[in-house]
């Protein structure tokens, strides 16, 4: 079990950290990862999905946003 400081009404908040965001119909693994950050959220939890490049297609982050 872990111990959250602060204010313990506030939701968990997660930063996932990855090379690209999820393209999940053009790389492997993909799909687990996009699945993975929104069963996150959908656990109450406020998460934060930090790539370090980009992708040309805006959709990806726009899927991961909704």
């Amino acid at each position: 079990m872990t111990r959250r400081a602060g204010n313990p009404d506030e939701p968990e908040r997660v930063l996932f950290i990855d090379f690209l965001p999820p393209i999940y119909d053009r790389a492997a693994g993909s799909m687990q990862t996009f699945q993975f950050v929104k069963h996150l959220a959908t656990t109450g939890r406020k998460v934060s999905y930090l790539a370090m490049k980009s992708w040309p297609e805006e959709r990806y982050a726009n899927e991961l946003r909704a």
